[in-house]
């Protein structure tokens, strides 16, 4: 049987009654997800494969774009269904721009299994959103409704999920005290794994990486940069960085997404993660990799530091490519200018999707 939920980013999902359980209702509304309208409608199962964003998308040459658009689906509500998946996490030695400096990331190459499939935000969260939810905006580069919102705390944009899920009755993936910038957040004790939280969440490194791709091998989802510095060819059209930004932020949506509709994954503001940083991720295979807690893993952390992706508006080419890793300041009271938040939230495997296999 059906259940009814408010209009959702989950359009093209069946929900069987009882394997959601987490869309506990209040006050009679069953939750949905990435709702901004809380006009209730009926879960539709109808895909059109007509209805993806006007905008070209990107997709590797060796790549199936069939299959690329079967993984990430987009829906109007600014919400994109990841489908989980295997993919090789890192870069090859030889990719241009490539950091195997102590002050960034390794870039080792690995197999990761994703075993849930998630939403992520088409976007980054804009200032008008994030005031809208949060009441403030702290922005560098604020009076910019449409810029992605900046200048976070990693619990600042751990709230902000929070906030989210509370919004839409969902359970809360972080433990905070305070408020807007002096709020201080833990990942929920609650969840053995941020992929078992039914709420929204930053994504885990592993998320980003696999999101950020778009079904592609090579260093950004327009291909291998063809230099170092701005005479690069293959960023210009997708991200905002040193060589295209003016030293400060854009509009989200104005640069071409990957093929999962995906927009500004490299470039405008970088993206906190829900892990924390290490420097090495080593060369083995994973399933579902997350390190939440200070105590959890076991090669050294750098510093304590919560993970940052993507580049940012002052980015050289080498850091904004799909495998950049970096991390952000520590403690979690500490501001980091240039980042800013994209939410996820993890689709279980018991929820039957309708239409991937269609498109």
């Amino acid at each position: 049987m059906l259940t009814k939920t408010r209009q959702s980013s989950m359009t093209l999902v069946l929900l069987i009654t009882g394997c959601l359980e987490w869309s506990s209702s209040e006050d009679g509304k069953d939750a949905g997800i990435g709702d901004d309208s809380g006009v209730d409608a009926d879960v539709t199962t109808e895909a059109d494969a007509d209805s993806d964003a006007d905008v070209a998308t990107y997709a590797d040459a060796d790549s199936d774009a069939g299959e690329a658009a079967d993984v990430g689906i987009e829906e109007s509500d600014g919400w994109v269904l990841v489908l989980g998946g295997t993919f090789t996490m890192g870069s090859p030695a030889g990719e241009l721009g490539r950091a195997n400096a102590p002050e960034r990331g390794l870039e080792t190459q690995h197999e990761v299994t994703l075993t849930n499939s998630f939403m992520i935000h088409a976007t980054e969260v804009t200032q008008a959103q994030f005031a809208a939810l949060m009441g403030y905006n702290n922005s560098q580069f604020a009076d910019c409704d449409d810029c992605p919102i900046e200048s976070l705390t990693w619990s600042e944009a751990a709230a902000y999920c929070n906030a989210l899920s509370d919004s839409e009755y969902l359970p809360l993936c972080y433990e905070c005290s305070g408020s807007e910038s002096g709020v201080g957040c833990t990942p929920s004790r609650s969840y053995a794994s941020p992929y078992d939280c039914p709420g929204y969440r930053l994504p885990t490194e592993a998320e980003w990486e696999y999101a950020a791709r778009g079904g592609t091998t090579t260093a950004t989802y327009a291909g291998d940069l063809t230099a170092a510095d701005c005479t690069d060819t293959a960023l210009d059209s997708i991200a905002r960085f040193s060589c295209n930004s003016s030293s400060t932020t854009h509009p989200v949506r104005t640069k071409t997404p990957n093929a999962y509709g995906l927009y500004d994954m490299l470039g405008n503001v970088s993206e906190w993660c829900h892990d924390l940083f290490v420097l090495d991720l080593g060369s083995d295979a994973v399933t579902d990799p997350e390190r939440s807690r200070p105590e959890m893993p076991t090669i050294p952390v750098t510093s304590r530091s919560w993970s940052v992706r993507g580049g940012y508006w002052s980015s050289g080419t080498g850091g904004v490519r799909a495998a950049t890793r970096n991390f952000g300041v520590y403690p979690m009271h500490d501001t980091d200018e240039p980042t800013g938040v994209r939410p996820v939230r993890s689709v279980p495997p018991e929820i039957v999707l309708i239409g991937a296999s269609a498109r």
